[in-house]
């Protein structure tokens, strides 16, 4: 039986958990700024350095999920924000690479299966759109703040205590992840769609994604850096990496305003459109203006792009199974654009990769149009039945 939908007690759990979960994502520009600072590492690197956190996350979670019901889920939930917790602990310590590169791992397992927990719940709930957009909301509103403070408090106390303050935050919610609820989860209904999803739309999402996501990761994984390009102070970096994160809070508001009222078409089609122009602004900027354009773009789509894709994953397949795959692959491609970013870049200006950005993006898009048209003449034709079937009785 589906749970009724969360309450504020029942919320909260979900919410500091889905913080604790993407934090090791969305620091990663201040782990792989930190590391190039305190030891001195390359580019190429520091973005192995930012994959090394992120690919345990997607395949902890994958792996997770389908032994999530058979485990004591609360002292799960709680063991894996302790993991992290400790990991944040052991590079307030460190100085050698690879203890950096082992302790993100290790706290990237605890994220990955504390993401697993979360995704669970929520999907249990009768409507989890609303609640990820509840999560979202909240989660981005806190990132800000910690954006904002972050990097001021790096340049004033250093290295250590900027992980030491990351330990405290992973620790916090644990109380909260004590009382997540420990019902069984919901059956997942059959339905026409369901039984009848081909199996090219989905190949066809999952390559998209492996396209689209490098680009996002990339980008967000070296705009800190892209910043010192432009000899911005730390306070100034820390101000637009937290306006970044006021966007995507208004990005999540417009993407559950509009939805898919227009269809899945055009809002998502305009989003990857905004997407690949913001990562052209960001990594081309020859002006502190324009990189302000490029994040402030970035940081609208931040959300709304995962709402889409997520969406469009969810049409495809109304049980689920293909949306909690993706969301867990999505951070392998994801996490290894930090890598591939640093890699290619080599200590050059990162303008270099600003126009094979923008064209792989476009490429992206271009692939995904023949699905996106698809899915909206099957929601035509459906919407055409339901309206014709009173009159028909």
């Amino acid at each position: 039986m589906v749970e009724p939908t969360p309450k504020a007690p029942q919320l909260l759990p979900l919410i500091a958990g889905m913080f604790v979960a993407i934090m090791p994502i969305m620091t990663s520009p201040f782990i792989v700024g930190s590391a190039m600072d305190a030891i001195g590492i390359t580019m190429a690197k520091a973005g192995w350095l930012g994959a090394s956190a992120l690919v345990p996350i997607a395949l902890t979670s994958m792996a997770s999920a389908p032994f999530l019901p058979r485990l004591p889920i609360r002292a799960f939930a709680v063991f894996c924000a302790a993991m992290l917790g400790f990991s944040y602990l052991g590079l307030a310590a460190v100085d050698a690479y690879w203890q950096y590169v082992c302790l993100s791992i290790f706290g990237g397992v605890g994220a990955g299966g504390l993401l697993a927990v979360i995704a669970m719940k929520v999907a249990q709930t009768p409507d989890p759109e609303r609640v990820y957009g509840y999560i979202y909301t909240v989660t981005s509103i806190g990132f800000a703040a910690l954006m904002f403070g972050l990097l001021p408090m790096r340049e004033f106390a250093g290295v250590g205590a900027m992980f030491l303050v990351l330990a405290g935050l992973a620790a916090a919610p644990i109380p909260l992840l004590a009382r997540l609820a420990t019902s069984a989860p919901a059956a997942a209904a059959q339905s026409h769609e369901a039984a009848s999803a081909e199996r090219w739309p989905v190949i066809l999402l999952f390559a998209v994604m492996t396209l689209a996501a490098p680009l996002n990761g990339g980008v967000y994984a070296f705009c800190e850096r892209k910043a010192a390009e432009l000899s911005l102070s730390a306070q100034a970096t820390g101000t637009i990496l937290s306006l970044t994160m006021i966007c995507s809070i208004i990005g999540s508001v417009l993407v559950s305003w509009i939805a898919t009222r227009p269809g899945r078409t055009i809002p998502t089609v305009v989003v990857l459109m905004i997407a690949g122009i913001s990562y052209m602004l960001i990594l081309a900027a020859q002006s502190v203006e324009t990189y302000v354009v490029g994040m402030i773009l970035y940081g609208l789509i931040q959300m709304a792009m995962n709402a889409y894709m997520f969406g469009l994953a969810s049409a495809l397949d109304r049980q689920g199974r293909v949306a909690g795959a993706l969301q867990g692959y999505s951070l392998i491609p994801y996490a290894l654009g930090a890598g591939l970013f640093g890699s290619l870049a080599r200590g050059e200006p990162l303008a270099m990769l600003a126009w094979p950005s923008l064209i792989a993006n476009l490429a992206a898009i271009a692939m995904l149009l023949p699905l996106l048209l698809m899915l909206d003449r099957t929601g035509r034709r459906q919407n055409s039945r339901r309206d014709t079937a009173p009159l028909a009785s």
